[in-house]
């Protein structure tokens, strides 16, 4: 949903606005932000700019935030 160049390539994954996302498992979504990727499955990244959450079943950025 909106954006650009963003890619949603796994099953039922989602991107949502932003900027050259990638969401490429199971169920993994990304939220806004630029150059970020959803690598894991049931991953979350939400916003921020190159963030990379490989692992299943979480959320990134972890605090500290940048």
């Amino acid at each position: 949903l909106g954006g650009q160049f963003n890619t949603a390539s796994g099953q039922v994954a989602t991107v949502v606005g932003g900027s050259s996302n990638t969401a490429n498992q199971f169920e993994s979504v990304v939220v806004g932000g630029q150059s970020n990727t959803a690598g894991g499955g049931e991953s979350v990244v939400l916003g921020g700019q190159g963030v990379t959450d490989n692992n299943n079943n979480s959320i990134a950025p972890q605090p500290p935030f940048p």
